[in-house]
């Protein structure tokens, strides 16, 4: 299992957000609450003999209410999760986290789709399955 299905499961756990998760962009005319995610970038470390299975990735996250307080209080699962996930296996069988970094963490709204959005952004290492 890769790091976006992993993902995908693990805020798919938060009961609000249960079959709500989507990568890059929610389908048209999808009822928020909902979280998209998007990968960014990742840099695989270098051994002596080669490639290493360690690799560091940039994710963000963005989160989508119809309520600034609503979104305030799912956001809030939402950093609890991550910040589980230093240290163990994400959704159970998935890569294994070794360390997690949260790099920015605001709100806007979205004129677009007339939401609150929280936006969460932060890198991950991991070991490569």
């Amino acid at each position: 299992m890769d790091l976006g299905e992993s993902l995908k499961i693990e805020f798919e756990s938060i009961a609000a957000l249960n079959g709500k998760v989507y990568p890059v962009m929610a389908p048209q005319k999808t009822v928020a609450p909902y979280l998209t995610y998007e990968h960014g970038k990742t840099d695989r470390n270098t051994e002596l003999l080669g490639t290493a299975n360690l690799l560091e990735s940039q994710y963000q996250i963005e989160i989508y209410h119809s309520s600034y307080l609503n979104l305030m209080v799912l956001k809030k699962l939402v950093l609890t999760k991550i910040n589980s996930f230093n240290l163990r296996n994400l959704a159970m069988t998935g890569p294994y986290c070794q360390q997690l970094e949260i790099i920015n963490d605001f709100e806007t709204y979205e004129n677009l789709v007339f939401l609150y959005k929280g936006i969460i952004e932060f890198d991950i290492n991991y070991e490569e399955e």
